[in-house]
């Protein structure tokens, strides 16, 4: 191809603006999967940091796990709903401007996640200087010559709906904003580079969406060891109950990040020259001449037989996917990784507030012990995994079997969990029915607790009390120390916090749960790799698509609603200063522990029994061919280029999406 001809293929510019000859070498696919690369690592971090400071979310707008559930959720329907249709309408656009669009509005949802911290205030606690005053007065502590407040009447109205709704819309933007980063970008990859290359760079784009996470915790773990105002002076530590971390920092970081790494986006054009087998005069005769601009003239030109094609396809696609869905090894292994998926939206959600709330860590040093469990074990292993299917060419069958005996490690290594944890809180009061406390006693009542006091705990060396009212302590010294205390048992001093019990579990918590995931991990990648094999070469774009739609749909989506429930109901104190549910404060270390871990050992149970039908329909089950992959799709591909199909210059779905979707 003439050197001019090569310029006119490949037309670079920045917003309008050519650029220099000389930065043309620069633009390329190795630059592109770089940045891509970034930009996951970016939604990685930001994914793994929200489940980071979740527990600070919690605390400052009082609301409860389930809620918090839900709102993880919202990432994942605004994903589950997007991502199918940018995938197939947005197939052949300009890939880069589609991707700079969803790297620009997952900014904006950065944004929306951290405004609630400016449009409502930092924290509905007093600062440190306030608490100071209000304990010197009396506020906090024993009131017996004042009647019992209440502190419904200094609700703050519709705060925390506001918040929580303003945080629902933002997740469900980030959820929708990504869609184009693992189906746009995965396609103008692979459409710039050959097809023995093609695993390598979409492997380095997937092998981000496993590792960013664990930046996300890293970052998580900082953040909250900030105040949330960072730059005021505070006297308390972030071990201390008053503590809430700056969990919206996080969020404004990776908005600008995203912006950043937006712009050199901007530069890549709708195509990208590469060497390919097409006769160069062929291609040359066929594109000479086509820039950006005028290919959108010609999509627009042909939009009306382009909303043709779409109805074709429309009508055909549930046939094809009741069709699949009858293959009973992929349906059954699309179901096992669909209960294998709560491994991450059940167990890996919620384990910082188990090791916050089980063996007494700080919301930071919590973040840290769940991303060495969580992303050091799981990653890694699945990583290691997918080089061992890879390096000893392991079959499905054996590969299914390898899967059976791994997940068997998860199941026990999740029963082994519920006998590492710490004693009971010994807080005093009296259990009611149902399993709720009230924190009130005979000596407490003359004190006149408001219902809705603040749970701020203090120790007597022994037992915890709800409050230092609720403790009989009339004054504090300047150490967050309680003075002439009356109701306690023990001493007539208590110090702010939980008494301590002295747990050392947590070490062989953390060794246990680490050696079980990484080795119950090894071969996660068997459920792709048959859902990939056990159909037609045709067939595997939309085997993927709709099996990691169920997978949304049916796991990441329902898990964190439905372990936020299960963890709701382990709780023994709530705090509701405006008579709804609120925040829990407390909960039942044993119950916890048993039906957090029993949980997710019921649905890893399931994938293994699922999985072993799988394993049983393979025995007779004929594998399509696939060894000559690559061959007939480069010989599909110079077939249509010599016929002088050029779907790139068109925006709407193309013949090969016709065949294959």
């Amino acid at each position: 191809m003439a050197t001019a001809d090569r310029k006119k293929l490949s037309h670079f510019s920045l917003l309008g603006m050519k650029l220099p000859t000389r930065a043309h070498k620069w633009i390329n696919i190795r630059l592109f999967s770089l940045l891509m690369c970034i930009v996951i690592a970016i939604q990685g971090t930001y994914l793994g940091y929200i489940v980071g400071v979740l527990t600070s979310i919690e605390k400052r707008f009082e609301i409860s796990s389930s809620m918090s559930g839900t709102l993880l959720a919202m990432y994942d329907i605004g994903h589950t709903l997007s991502v199918l249709l940018v995938g197939y309408f947005y197939a052949d656009c300009h890939k880069p401007r589609v991707i700079v669009g969803g790297v620009l509005l997952s900014s904006v949802a950065m944004f929306l996640l951290a405004l609630p911290n400016f449009a409502f205030g930092p924290t509905p606690y007093p600062s440190v200087d306030e608490i100071a005053d209000q304990y010197a007065n009396g506020t906090y502590g024993c009131r017996e010559n004042t009647t019992s407040l209440d502190a419904v009447d200094h609700c703050p109205k519709a705060v925390h709906g506001g918040a929580y709704a303003i945080m629902i819309l933002a997740q469900l933007l980030a959820g929708v904003s990504a869609a184009p980063f693992n189906t746009i970008a995965y396609i103008y990859i692979d459409d710039n580079v050959s097809h023995r290359d093609s695993p390598f760079y979409l492997g380095l784009l997937t092998g981000m969406y496993a590792f960013g996470p664990a930046f996300g915790f890293l970052l998580s773990a900082g953040c909250t060891n900030l105040y949330v105002v960072p730059s005021a002076e505070q006297k308390v530590e972030p071990s201390s109950h008053y503590w809430i971390g700056a969990w919206w920092l996080g969020f404004v970081i990776c908005a600008v990040l995203y912006i950043i790494f937006s712009i050199p986006l901007l530069l890549f054009p709708r195509r990208l020259h590469r060497r390919s087998k097409v006769d160069p005069i062929e291609m040359n005769s066929h594109l000479q001449g086509i820039d950006d601009q005028e290919e959108e003239l010609i999509a627009a030109d042909t939009l009306s037989t382009k909303f043709a094609m779409v109805w074709q396809t429309a009508k055909a696609l549930p046939a094809a996917i009741c069709s699949m869905l009858r293959n009973q090894v992929y349906s059954s292994m699309v179901l096992g990784w669909i209960f294998g998926s709560y491994l991450i939206g059940g167990y890996g959600t919620y384990l910082p507030k188990f090791i916050e709330t089980q063996f007494e860590q700080s919301a930071s040093m919590a973040d840290i012990y769940a991303g060495l469990i969580s992303i050091g074990s799981v990653a890694v292993s699945t990583a290691l995994g997918g080089y061992l299917l890879t390096r000893f060419n392991i079959q499905p069958r054996l590969a299914t079997l390898l899967l059976i005996i791994t997940w068997v490690i998860i199941f026990f290594t999740y029963l082994l969990g519920i006998a590492f944890g710490c004693d009971q809180v010994t807080l005093q009061g009296k259990q009611l029915a149902g399993g709720i406390w009230n924190f009130t006693t005979e000596c407490s009542k003359q004190c006149n607790c408001p219902a809705q006091e603040k749970f701020l705990p203090v120790c007597d060396g022994k037992w915890t009390y709800f409050s230092a009212c609720h403790a009989g302590c009339s004054f504090e010294a300047d150490n967050n120390t309680w003075l002439n205390c009356k109701c306690t048992e023990y001493s007539t001093v208590a110090v702010e916090g939980f008494c301590k019990t002295g747990c050392t579990a947590l070490p062989m918590y953390i060794t246990t749960m680490f050696v079980g995931l990484f080795l119950g991990n090894l071969f996660f990648m068997t459920t792709m790799t048959v859902v990939l094999r056990c159909v037609d070469v045709q067939e595997r774009s939309l085997a993927l698509s709709l099996a990691s739609f169920l997978t949304n749909i049916l796991g990441f989506i329902p898990s964190p609603i439905i372990f936020g429930l299960i963890i709701d109901s382990a709780c023994v104190a709530w705090y509701s200063p405006c008579n709804d549910s609120g925040n829990c404060v407390l909960y039942d270390n044993m119950a916890f522990r048993y039906k957090y871990h029993s949980g997710n050992a019921a649905f890893q149970l399931a994938a293994i029994l699922v999985v072993v039908f799988t394993y049983y329909k393979q025995e007779n089950f004929a594998y399509p061919e696939s060894e000559d992959f690559d061959n007939d799709n480069d010989r599909m591909y110079e077939h249509d280029e010599a016929k002088g199909i050029n779907t790139a210059n068109e925006c709407g779905p193309n013949e090969k999406m016709l065949t294959q979707k």
